[in-house]
């Protein structure tokens, strides 16, 4: 395991960290503490500044939680700004655990998001399905929201022509996605493009763009693990009861500090007008 890494060296060790199939990608991962305010400042500064330094990769994913908890729209707005992509490409579908987008609006085994157990966590509950609604909400703000419908994903011809408009409006598409395949129709098409866009998602985005790359993905053989750190810090009650059968099962836990419940800052809690959410996908 690697050590915890400052910004500064996150890119000295990128290379190291390539996948054998692709041996030109750049992966790497940011760590920050967060013991006070003034390191705190220091880990929001270093998102734009640590893209920034990858922005002339071929392609540039940032990774997202996939029932969007936290600031999502302020990471998005962030990385898009340093990452100087013309357009961004939002899709947090991850079909296999349920997570799923119709009609713009975000599902958790057909469970409106703002009604799932995901919906009440700090420090910014959820109180709307629409994925536009929550990255306006949470900090993406001034940029043109366009969403691609199941129609349009399921359609390359016309999904092409939606890509190319939002394209040239430096717009982030929100797209629908209910199957592994919808994802890996959005990627092909989106890797086709005359621009590359930012990839935004979670697991099901990453794992339809290792597919195009790559094909089939084929799961390594590790070996059986003797002893396993367990570290939850969500108070989702779907981890609670993971961790309570671990506990059932011998598992010894330790608590290190109660929950922080953080207020929201003015800009969040006020409600940005939807007036930048455009519907490229109808004709």
């Amino acid at each position: 395991m690697l050590p915890p890494l400052s910004p500064q060296r996150v890119c000295e060790h990128a290379s190291s960290l390539s996948p054998s199939c692709c041996p030109n990608a750049t992966v790497a991962s940011l760590w920050m503490p967060k013991r006070d305010g003034e390191r705190r400042t220091k880990r929001r500064n270093a998102s734009p500044t640590f893209v920034a330094k990858l922005r002339d990769a071929d392609g540039l994913m940032l990774k997202v939680d996939s029932t969007l908890r936290g600031f999502v729209g302020a990471m998005v707005k962030a990385a898009w700004q340093a990452s100087r992509r013309h357009w961004a490409l939002f899709a947090p579908a991850v079909p296999t655990q349920g997570r799923l987008v119709r009609d713009g609006k975000l599902f958790v085994h057909e469970t409106p998001l703002h009604q799932s157990p995901f919906a009440s966590e700090p420090p910014a509950p959820i109180t709307d399905p629409r994925i536009a609604h929550r990255l306006e909400t949470t900090g993406l703000v001034g940029r043109q929201l366009v969403h691609a419908s199941l129609a349009a994903v399921r359609n390359p011809q016309r999904l092409r022509q939606l890509f190319a408009r939002a394209m040239s409006m430096r717009a982030c598409v929100i797209a629908d996605a209910e199957t592994d395949d919808d994802l890996r129709q959005l990627v092909t098409t989106a890797m086709a493009m005359e621009r590359p866009p930012l990839w935004v998602g979670a697991m099901g985005l990453t794992r339809a763009i290792a597919h195009f790359v790559k094909g089939e993905w084929v799961a390594p053989k590790w070996q059986p693990a003797k002893r396993i750190l367990c570290v939850i810090g969500s108070p989702n009650p779907v981890s609670l009861r993971q961790w309570q059968t671990l506990q059932r099962h011998g598992a010894v836990g330790l608590t290190l500090a109660p929950p922080l419940r953080q207020e929201l800052p003015a800009e969040a809690l006020s409600l940005s007008a939807l007036s930048g959410w455009t519907d490229l996908s109808k004709p």
